[in-house]
Parts: structure tokens; C-alpha cells; sequence
């Protein structure tokens, strides 16, 4: 009976902290990934309960293109909307325009993305108040989103690439899953320095995330903040909230390791003296 328990304790365990292949940028043809296949900037083709509502939203709202929250004056409201105008007539997806994607350097002063990837401006400086491309990815419900996390670690993969829409029809809330569907866009780094620890920014962000309605339906696009140089890292402010969940996600995942490390020692004997085959514990 001991050694049934404990296995299944294990297996709760092993579950929870199941790892998730992350990706490497270095191998990742851009056009083989999901909103290029789709050729779409949002991926609904299994999501039939967004399907019925993006039908319901568009069929019953006016038509047009509205910048959601908009800051701007008007003039510049009128530029920026005639860009975003030539994005929604093309026939398929393309890619963002005028960045590169790089790895970050090994005497960056941010630690925790050493060797990681980033986003860069090009070969010609990128003005202020251009829009790069749209921010693709799977449309979810927050309870589509958090069905399809089974481990923490998963959790904390897909977490890193979410977006939470705050401008939706009806007040419903709404997430962009960029993990491993999105374009170059889901690898702007953000602002700060030492994000785990405080909310010191290295750098002031030259890019934001930008929502649009199309049609009563919202969509989320790249601007330049300001001229950008040539080979400069294009950077974002995530905001406080993302990280303050991030930072509860890696405290919630290390008290696990810890639970497990306790629990595996503590299990071991009793599993290696009443199983022909015992498991083998890290």
C-alpha cells in the first residue's frame, strides 16, 4: 500500500514539474512557424468558440479601424492608421520589417539574457511611430490558456510569450499565446535590468505593443516609440504585473523542486524495498 502511494505521490510530482523543450531560435525558419503557415495574424482554426465570436463581434460592430486607448493626436492617429491599413489588405503574413534577429552578447550586463536571442534593428535606422508587424499568435480564453498548461514549467515557457488583451468587446479577456507559433516579434526583450529582482530599467523602451480594432475585433501590433539605429535591440516595457507574476511562477516552482527533493528522499527507501523494479529518483 506504502509503495502504491508513494508512486502516485511521484507521478503527481513528476507531472507537475514535467520539462518543456524550449526553442531554438538559431534552427527556426521564420516561415515554417503557425501565422505564417495560416497566414494569419491570429490562429483560430481549432478555437471554435472564438471562431463564433470573432462572427458575432465583426457581423454586429462597425466597420473600420480604431486605434483602442489611443494617446495619439489625431494627425498622428491618421498615419498610423494608414499603415496598419496596408498590413490588413495583404493576401498572407510577412515579416516583421527591418529587424534581425540576434543573440544577446556575452558581456551584456543583463545576466539572465546572455546567450539568449533579441530582437534588433536592421541596416536602416527605423523612425519613430513605425508599425513593425503584428504581435501573432494562438487566440485563447484565459481558461483555454491555463488548460493547456499541465506543468509549471510549461506554464512558465508559454508565460513568457503571453499577451493579455485589455481592450475586448463584452469586457471578455483574451490571450495571445505566441510559444512556438508567433513571428520575430515574440522575441522583443523588455527594458528592465535585473527584472527577477526590481524594476530598475536599463534602457528606456523604444518599442510598444499597440491594440487596434478591426472590424469591433482587436488586434495587437509592433510601433517604434522613437528613431531607432541601426543595430540597436529593440526594447519593451512588460509592465510591473507581468513580472510580479513571473517572479510568483519561479518562487512557486522552486518551492516545488523543493517539496520534490524532500519527497523523492524521503520515498526512495520505501519504493527500492517493496518494488522488484524500483524507481529511479533525481
Amino acid at each position: 500500500v506504502l509503495s502504491d502511494q508513494s508512486q502516485q505521490v511521484l507521478e503527481i510530482l513528476h507531472q507537475t514539474l514535467a520539462p518543456i523543450k524550449d526553442m531554438n531560435y538559431d534552427d527556426v525558419v521564420w516561415e515554417k512557424q503557425q501565422c505564417f503557415v495560416l497566414q494569419s495574424y491570429q490562429l483560430l482554426k481549432f478555437n471554435q468558440k472564438l471562431m463564433q465570436l470573432k462572427e458575432q463581434v465583426t457581423s454586429g460592430s462597425k466597420r473600420g479601424m480604431e486605434l483602442a486607448g489611443s494617446r495619439f493626436r489625431e494627425e498622428r492617429q491618421k498615419q498610423i492608421l494608414t499603415q496598419l491599413e496596408v498590413f490588413f489588405k495583404r493576401t498572407k503574413s510577412q515579416h516583421p520589417e527591418g529587424v534581425v534577429v540576434k543573440r544577446i552578447g556575452n558581456d551584456d550586463p543583463r545576466e539572465s539574457l546572455r546567450g539568449q536571442w533579441g530582437l534588433f534593428c536592421g541596416d536602416e535606422a527605423l523612425p519613430a511611430y513605425q508599425v513593425l508587424g503584428a504581435y501573432a499568435g494562438y487566440l485563447k480564453t484565459p481558461e483555454q490558456y491555463c488548460k493547456a498548461h499541465t506543468s509549471l514549467a510549461k506554464k512558465m515557457a508559454h508565460e513568457r510569450y503571453a499577451y493579455t488583451l485589455s481592450s475586448m468587446p463584452g469586457g471578455e479577456s483574451l490571450v495571445i499565446d505566441a510559444f512556438g507559433v508567433g513571428n520575430q516579434c515574440m522575441l522583443i526583450n523588455d527594458c528592465r535590468f535585473q527584472p527577477f529582482q526590481d524594476d530598475t530599467f536599463n534602457s528606456q523602451p523604444n518599442v510598444a505593443f499597440l491594440e487596434v480594432m478591426q472590424d469591433g475585433w482587436p488586434y495587437v501590433f509592433i510601433i517604434t516609440k522613437k528613431r531607432i539605429q541601426p543595430g540597436a535591440e529593440l526594447l519593451m516595457n512588460y509592465g510591473q504585473g507581468y513580472w510580479d507574476g513571473h517572479r510568483l511562477l519561479n518562487e512557486t516552482l522552486q518551492s516545488v523542486l523543493d517539496t520534490h527533493r524532500e519527497a523523492a528522499n524521503a520515498l526512495a527507501p520505501l519504493i527500492a524495498g517493496s518494488s522488484e523494479q524500483p524507481i529511479h529518483l533525481e
